[in-house]
């Protein structure tokens, strides 16, 4: 029966089949001993550090009439879900508190685009991924004064 499968399985079919998730690449150490130049070692860290599994993204955002209550960030938690599903990123937006929203995924290989994504909002403040905070074009001399 297997045969007769085959013959009746189109190229498209046999190739969706065959497909293997990507891996997620260790850490070649003698690699990082032999980098001299210390953001490439740092980046090579980072990369190391990707998963295949669940992920984590903070995004901070700030608008007019930024957190008096969750409704404005629930929206924009909202335009943004599907902006990424339009994209066809498989991620999830929730609201954790006023200024805070949470994306979650379980293809931690495509953090670097949900947090680029994030970064080109308007809204958006800063992303905290992996332990680093990446600044965002909301992130203005008056918002750093308004949050110390």
């Amino acid at each position: 029966w297997r045969r007769v499968e085959e013959e009746w399985e189109t190229p498209e079919e046999k190739e969706e089949y065959e497909f293997k998730p990507p891996k997620a690449r260790g850490l070649d150490v003698e690699k990082l001993q032999r980098e001299k130049d210390p953001k490439k070692r740092q980046r090579m860290v980072e990369d190391s550090q990707k998963t295949t599994g669940p992920t984590m993204i903070f995004a901070t955002v700030d608008y007019p009439g930024c957190c008096e209550d969750k409704t404005g960030t629930e929206e924009i938690a909202k335009r943004w879900n599907a902006l990424l599903g339009s994209k066809g990123m498989d991620a999830q937006a929730y609201v954790v508190d006023n200024a805070t929203i949470l994306f979650s995924t379980n293809h931690g290989l495509f953090a670097d685009e949900i947090v680029e994504f994030a970064l080109e909002q308007p809204e958006c403040v800063a992303t905290d991924w992996n332990s680093k905070r990446t600044p965002g074009p909301a992130e203005t001399p008056e918002w750093k004064g308004k949050d110390e």
